[in-house]
């Protein structure tokens, strides 16, 4: 998938307020990928997003913690070795 095609799946699901749970374990998504859908969960009541195995690094990882600092409905889980 990448972070282009996350690009387009979080755009497609900022539109469906259902989702609660998505996982995109290795899938090749890399730090603006992985922000990108983090934006978009944290406009639900609850998220889960399974980020593991992914190309993660210490930039993305830092991204991903300011923007669910302020929601604590929103777990992204990923691994430490990404």
């Amino acid at each position: 998938m990448g972070d282009v095609g996350a690009a387009a799946l979080s755009q497609v699901l900022g539109r469906d307020s259902i989702l609660v749970t998505l996982s995109l374990k290795e899938n090749k998504i890399g730090d603006s990928g992985a922000v990108k859908f983090a934006k978009v969960g944290c406009g639900f009541n609850f998220f889960k997003i399974n980020l593991c195995r992914n190309p993660i690094g210490q930039d993305g990882i830092s991204q991903l913690q300011k923007i669910t600092s302020n929601y604590r409905n929103a777990l992204i889980l990923f691994d430490s070795k990404n």
